[in-house]
């Protein structure tokens, strides 16, 4: 993962999309992204709703469990 860091107004090219910080506020960032209409922007926590880093497909079989299960 890169990280970087970026004030208010500055930007960052990733590939065709451009990402700017519009605004900061305490914790919260407000971003910008210019990009081309055929690049899907999604945010992380809708694309995968329970939050760890495996994907979920349409056709996989849900997960249940009688008792306390570990995550993979």
């Amino acid at each position: 993962m890169l990280l970087l860091s970026r004030k208010s107004g500055e930007s960052v090219r990733i590939g065709d999309a451009v990402v700017t910080v519009r605004r900061m506020r305490g914790r919260r960032v407000w971003l910008g992204v210019e990009a081309p209409q055929s690049v899907k922007i999604l945010r992380t926590e809708l694309e995968n709703p329970r939050g760890d880093d495996e994907r979920i497909s349409d056709d996989a079989p849900p997960r249940s469990c009688d008792r306390p299960c570990a995550v993979n």
